[in-house]
């Protein structure tokens, strides 16, 4: 131990002062590492191990300590961060400097909880991409959800194995598609559709039984890939083919998915917006495995009552209602919506459908309201429109329906003991031509529009005793001839709201009791060959006893100032 004497006493001089005692300042160097460790002061001595510690320096400084304290020994503390020695320093905050690793400790185990986590969700995706694309082979289970029976494929009611049990053979294939075409011969759609791009896995293990299935109820068609029927069917066996196994315990269940998918593909829904798919064209191959398709609303692994615009029954699961209504839909109506027997509500409107109304439509006997309006149908209206016992909404304007309305709505007509519930019936703005059949009996109807249409012959003169409910009545735009009958005035007992006769060659005077039409608010009479318009439909107007806002008439034949008189056929107040 080597001892350095540094003390000093103070002189007489500096003890009569009032200045405080110098100290003597030892700095001390460590000779190895080359560190200063810092300045002591002391009055006695410092003690080090010899060749460790160097004085360098000493240096007067004031201090305020007893000059006789005893000496200061110098020690060498190591730190823990890198070995290094840190300058002895009494006020030095150790609780801080824990605290600083402590956060680094935990900053450093959450980022490290985040990282893993990053990494299993990544790994994650990877797996879930890799077991949708490279499915394995397992063995199949029945649709009932039995037991698994290998080498051979669950038997749905009306479906034969696709192969032979416990053979792993295949089954037989069926009859050309020539030989399969049944009373109805083979579907064809109307136009070619769209293309979009095809499931990857094969479809022609399923197709088989898929298509006796369908025979055995009645549906018969070819393997035209182009055909609605055959690409519901792919669709149905392309679902199957993804569970590896027929997903149906329910004849009527997998006979309904059918046709809404056949009704579907014939509408030729518009494909949605896809870059990835609205340039791929994909050509049919012979083994089918390929197959050409439009958009369709349905969705794979999920009930089809919960497709798009399909209303099923609560309790049931029947298809009850189609809402197709403003699809841009450019297709036809296919003849499988005959199997949808439970539909209540088919809504085809503001569309671009074309072609004929299809027969198969006449057996839905329980259709209740059927929207084929602002399309392009044509052909003619059907007599069989006599099944429609429950219609109440028939609604078909605005398309080139052409034909007898006469022959029609005699079939239509209620009968003796029986009143149709019609209540809304819409031909407006077609080329329906013949006569206003006479006995129809829609006593509950309320609207009736046979505008713009190329009808002829005499108004019937029932309609006042017989369209006992009606409140508009719109007959404008024909060729219609004879009188304004005297039981118009009279419709829907006095109620009724709106009347247009106008663009028709009808004659003589317009009836004017106005004491049945003290509901009327529109009559339209113009473009018509009158002699004259009873002075008693001024009584109508609202600014005398009535609700009759709008009176459009030809000049010269309505002495009603308010009404008619001052601007001659174009009044509207």
């Amino acid at each position: 131990m080597v001892t350095v004497n540094l003390n000093e006493k103070p002189t007489e001089a500096n003890s009569s002062s009032h200045r405080p005692p110098m100290k003597d300042v030892v700095v001390v160097h460590d000779e190895e590492d080359g560190q200063t460790l810092g300045c002591l002061s002391t009055a006695g001595n410092v003690s080090g191990t010899p060749g460790k510690y160097k004085v360098t320096s000493v240096r007067k400084k004031k201090q305020t300590i007893d000059p006789d304290e005893t000496p200061v020994v110098v020690k060498k503390k190591k730190n823990t961060k890198k070995g290094n020695y840190p300058a002895v320093d009494d006020d030095y905050d150790y609780d801080h400097d824990e605290e600083i690793k402590s956060r680094r400790r935990q900053n450093m185990a959450f980022f490290c909880m985040c990282t893993s986590f990053i990494i299993l969700l990544v790994m994650g995706t990877f797996y879930g991409l890799w077991r949708h694309y490279h499915k394995d082979s397992s063995p199949n289970v029945d649709a009932s959800g039995g037991g698994n029976t290998p080498g051979s494929s669950p038997i749905v009611p009306g479906f034969p194995p696709t192969e032979n049990a416990g053979s792993g053979e295949p089954a037989m294939s069926p009859d050309s598609p020539d030989n399969m075409a049944g009373p109805t011969g083979t579907l064809y759609p109307t136009a070619s559709p769209t293309t979009q791009a095809p499931s990857s896995q094969p479809t022609s293990n399923y197709i088989d039984p898929l298509m006796e299935f369908l025979q055995d109820n009645q549906v018969y068609f070819g393997k035209d890939p182009k055909s609605p029927s055959f690409m519901a069917v792919q669709w149905l066996a392309e679902e199957a083919n993804e569970r590896g196994f027929m997903p149906y315990n329910d004849s009527a269940k997998l006979l309904q998915r059918f046709a809404i998918l056949a009704v579907d593909y014939a509408l030729e829904r518009p494909m949605k917006p896809d870059r990835s798919q609205s340039s791929l064209r994909i050509k049919a191959q012979e083994d089918f495995t390929y197959f050409t398709k439009v958009y369709t609303i349905g969705v794979k692994h999920v009930d089809e009552c919960e497709w798009a615009g399909v209303i099923c029954h609560n309790v049931t699961g029947v298809a009850t209602e189609l809402r197709f209504g403003n699809s841009f839909l450019a297709g036809s109506i296919g003849p499988e919506i005959r199997l949808l027997k439970e539909l209540k509500i088919l809504d085809l409107g503001q569309n671009m459908l074309r072609g004929r109304i299809p027969e198969e439509l006449y057996d839905l006997v329980k259709l209740e309201e059927l929207y084929l309006y602002q399309n392009q149908f044509t052909g003619t209206l059907s007599p069989r429109m006599n099944n429609w016992w429950n219609m109440t909404r028939f609604h078909a304007s605005h398309n080139a329906l052409t034909g007898s309305l006469a022959e029609a709505l005699s079939a239509f007509k209620s009968g003796a003991d029986v009143i149709r519930p019609i209540e809304y019936l819409n031909l407006y703005s077609n080329q329906l031509t013949g006569t206003i059949p006479r006995s129809l009996r829609f006593r509950m109807l309320t609207y009736l529009d046979l505008g713009r249409n190329q009808l002829n012959g005499t108004l019937p003169d029932d309609l006042g005793d017989t369209f006992v409910e009606l409140r508009h009545l719109f007959l404008d735009h024909n060729q219609l001839s004879g009188t304004v009958p005297y039981s118009y005035m009279t419709v829907g007992n006095g109620r009724l709201e709106s009347l247009s006769l106008d663009h028709n060659k009808l004659t003589g005077w317009v009836p004017d009791n106005y004491e049945y039409l003290n509901k009327m608010n529109q009559i339209n009479l113009q473009g018509n060959l009158f002699e004259g318009i009873g002075k008693k439909i001024c009584k109508m107007s609202v600014f005398e006893e009535g609700e009759l806002v709008e009176l459009t008439t030809d000049c010269g034949i309505c002495d009603c100032y308010q009404l008619c008189a001052s601007s001659c056929g174009e009044i509207v107040l």
